[in-house]
């Protein structure tokens, strides 16, 4: 979903209809919000992604580092099974959080890459 300036959001639907509520409208498509309130929506608003959108976060070496660790680690494979059971991954969530920067404390991802993978 579009705001009217451009921004792409993500919003559930209990979002839209809190902002219909608070001078928040969707038309065709673009949500439109007062802009004084923009910013906190879009801090309220779960920054989902995609599975791939996701993945597309690591680089290739990365993700063949992850995939080998996981071989012989079973939590790394139990969060990678979880990673793909899930509809959409929540930046925000713990559970995805602890994952990220357990990939980087094992060195499976270079240092300061869980902060630019879950920004």
């Amino acid at each position: 979903m579009k705001l009217y300036d451009g921004t792409v959001l993500l919003v559930e639907d209990d979002a839209i209809d809190y902002l219909e509520n608070e001078k928040g409208w969707l038309a065709g498509g673009t949500l439109y919000v007062d802009p004084e309130r923009r910013f906190a929506l879009a801090a309220a608003t779960p920054r989902l992604l995609t599975r791939l959108q996701f993945r597309n976060r690591f680089t290739a070496a990365e993700k063949g580092s992850i995939y080998a660790a996981a071989d012989t680690t079973p939590e790394i494979r139990a969060w990678l099974d979880d990673l793909m059971a899930a509809e959409s991954v929540d930046l925000d969530d713990a559970h995805t959080v602890a994952g990220v920067q357990a990939l980087e404390t094992a060195a499976l991802i270079g240092a300061g890459r869980a902060a630019e993978i879950l920004a």
